[in-house]
This record gives structure tokens, sequence and C-alpha cells, in this order.
């Protein structure tokens, strides 16, 4: 006999199977999450070369384009670069086109050049951040055209695509099953 087993409050340890408790419930899908993290974390390894130098392209296209949209912007003339006919000038002259008196096409500028150094630096994190920013931003200004101004701008569809074509790319690694969970048993 166990001394302890007869004062109150100490009882003696089961033998079965250990009662589940809210820290093991936990555990697990923390220690998804932190496999999910490490996967993003090494994101910039993962990518060659070539797919670097494409989002590089990209972000150069995307800054040509915001270029063009602040020239349109500024610009008296009516725009030569828009395939929709008057719908970039409607667009880049309503009082969606400016945020705090700037153009948005700075913006645009700033979000691709920005986007440029996290891959080069290899930044993955803030690369995401920017990614679900840019596109969180793209999509309301695709709302504003299609649902509040009634145009369709070329210019801003090009730089809307390429976002979504960037987003594409970065996250293809994270929606194709290269990370699959480890099946325990």
């Amino acid at each position: 006999m166990n001394l302890l087993t007869g004062l109150r409050g100490f009882e003696p340890r089961p033998t079965g199977p250990k009662p589940v408790t809210l820290s093991k419930l936990c555990y697990r899908p923390v220690l998804e999450i932190n496999r999910t993290l490490l996967k993003i974390y090494s994101l910039k390894l993962n990518m060659r070369n070539k797919t670097i130098l494409v989002l590089y392209f990209l972000s150069l296209l995307g800054v040509f384009f915001s270029g063009i949209t602040i020239y349109d912007h500024y610009s008296s003339d009516p725009s030569a670069v828009c395939i929709t006919g008057s719908g970039c000038d409607a667009a880049n002259n309503s009082k969606y086109s400016e945020f705090m008196g700037i153009p948005v096409g700075f913006f645009g500028i700033l979000w691709f050049i920005l986007f440029s150094l996290s891959i080069k630096f290899s930044e993955p994190e803030i690369s995401i951040i920017l990614l679900l920013g840019g596109i969180t931003v793209i999509s309301y200004f695709v709302f504003v055209e299609l649902y509040i101004l009634r145009v369709i701008c070329s210019t801003c569809t090009f730089i809307h695509a390429i976002v979504y074509l960037q987003a594409l790319i970065v996250f293809r690694p994270l929606m194709s099953g290269t990370l699959k969970r480890n099946n325990r048993k």
C-alpha cells in the first residue's frame, strides 16, 4: 500500500488512457499552422529563377501600366492606350482615381516596387501580405469600375490581371497540394 492513498485528495493515477486536455486539442492545429508557415517561409527557396524572373517582368509591366494611368490622369487628351474607348478616361478622371489627392497609379508603382523588393530580399511573408492587400484593393477597383462607374478601363484591367497573376504564381505551391497534411494514425 502506498502511504498517500489514505490521504484525502491523493488518489492513485489511472492506468488507462490519458485524458484529453485542452492543450492537447490545441496542439495539433497549432502544429499544422506552424508547418504551413514554415512552407511559406521557404517559399522563396522553392521558387525557380524562371519564376522569379516572371514575377519581376510582371512587376515591370505593372509599373509601366500604372505610369500610363498617371499620364492619363493628368493629360487632357483622350487616352490613346485605352482599348475600350472612353472607359479609361472615365475611370482616371473619377473621384475614385485619387486617394488623399494622389492618383492611385502612384500607389500602384509603389506596390509593384515593394513587391519586387520583397521577392529580391527573400521576404515571403511581406510578399504574401502585399499580395493579399493588393488583391483586396484590386477587387475594390474592379467593383467600382463595373458597378459604380459602369465602365471598363483596359489599362486598369491589365494592372488587375497582373496582380492576380502574380498572386496565382506565388500561391500556387500552397494550392497545388504541396502542403498536404501528414496523415497520422
